[in-house]
């Protein structure tokens, strides 16, 4: 267990770098470098400020969450023009994903020294403080793919349906944010197939249970897509995917 006074010091140091990074590459006009930086903006608050608001914006190529999150604070002109709505949401989820990043080492290592060392290596990464402070959306994925790892980890250690629901969770939320969450599924059913030594029909029951929860994520977007757009995979082949354009 981490004492009191160390989950507190952790959990300042992190939100301390978290802010300093985000008024760094604000104060530099950096935070809508990227022509995606402005879109996802323009797209999260379309959901409710708009002539069309509601579901019909969620669109078909991006994945909802980032937008969803992003909506409420582009409504902001401020947060909006300036892209701290986008910001401010990428730098909490880089916070939460480095206190992640220190729990698991640590109870991995079963070692206070391995989660500092962890922490300093997510911390200290350029590419990751630049990320946290835009409204793109790896931050998000990220802690999402750390929260997937996370409670994989807490699975095979304890082999409670509770973690590997909380596994499965993670892996629902990170299919709905980016796309490369797709892939990492099958990987995780099979740790889930192999993780902990039982009878075959356990075992399988688990991976479905995993399976069913984590891919609803890609079922719903297949549906929306269907619905929305008259094609289950709009995304990927309609006039606004990579493919088309």
């Amino acid at each position: 267990t981490i004492d009191l006074k160390t989950r507190l010091g952790v959990g300042a140091g992190i939100l301390a770098v978290a802010a300093t990074s985000l008024v760094f590459f604000y104060s530099r006009g950096l935070i809508n470098l990227y022509g995606d930086s402005m879109a996802h903006l323009e797209g999260a608050r379309r959901l409710i400020d708009s002539l069309t608001p509601g579901y019909q914006e969620l669109g078909t190529v991006w994945l909802p969450i980032p937008h969803l999150l992003m909506s409420l604070p582009a409504q902001n002109d401020f947060l909006w023009r300036t892209g701290l709505a986008g910001g401010i949401i990428s730098s909490a989820a880089f916070s939460l994903a480095a206190w992640s990043v220190f729990r698991l080492s640590h109870e991995m290592n079963a070692h206070l020294e391995a989660g500092f060392v962890a922490l300093a290596g997510f911390l200290l990464c350029p590419n990751m403080l630049y990320l946290a402070s835009t409204p793109l959306t790896e931050p998000l994925a990220i802690f999402f793919v750390v929260l997937l790892v996370y409670g994989l980890f807490r699975f095979q250690s304890t082999g409670t349906n509770a973690a590997l629901i909380r596994a499965a969770l993670a892996g629902f939320a990170g299919t709905l944010t980016r796309y490369e969450g797709w892939s990492l599924l099958p990987f995780a059913a099979l740790f889930v197939l192999w993780a902990r030594r039982d009878t075959w029909p356990n075992r399988l029951r688990r991976v479905l249970l995993f399976s069913l929860i984590a891919g609803a994520g890609p079922g719903l977007w297949f549906l929306h897509n269907a619905y929305r757009f008259g094609n289950p995979l709009e995304f990927y082949s309609g006039p606004f995917s990579a493919k088309g354009i």
